[in-house]
């Protein structure tokens, strides 16, 4: 289930999915995208992989528009990069910030975090978009 919060940032939105499975190949895990009143568009500023259960260095993973890798792709196909679950230990989250996070808006009220290449072993993780609302 989605949990939306505010972010520090002023004007910026975080959106968090709690245990994501990544080790379910080809699997979509939909984001719901609720804008302020008088926005209705929105930047995608970064999508943050952490909290894993695992190591995650053996799975890849995209955000799309739509299901099925459909749609465009606001993160292409990315190697996750968590090599340990260890809190306060470098390399237990991965950013990933869309290359064109500061030119491409968006008008879709879900997006779509797609497991593509499995862990190989159970793992889950949480999955924080942040977005920018512009009108």
């Amino acid at each position: 289930m989605p949990i939306f919060r505010a972010s520090n940032v002023p004007g910026q939105l975080t959106v968090t999915v709690r245990e994501v499975n990544f080790n379910s190949a080809n699997t979509d895990t939909p984001i719901t995208i609720v804008l302020p009143p008088g926005y209705s568009r929105f930047l995608v500023n970064g999508v943050r992989a952490s909290g894993a259960s695992a190591a995650l260095t053996t799975a890849t993973f995209g955000v799309y528009t739509a299901p099925a890798a459909g749609g465009t792709a606001v993160v292409g196909p990315t190697a996750c990069t968590i090599s340990t679950a260890s809190e306060g230990t470098n390399n237990n989250t991965q950013l990933v910030q869309p290359p064109t996070a500061q030119t491409q808006s968006y008008i879709n009220n879900l997006l779509y975090f797609r497991v593509i290449t499995p862990q190989g072993s159970a793992a889950t993780a949480t999955v924080t978009v942040t977005l920018l609302p512009v009108s």
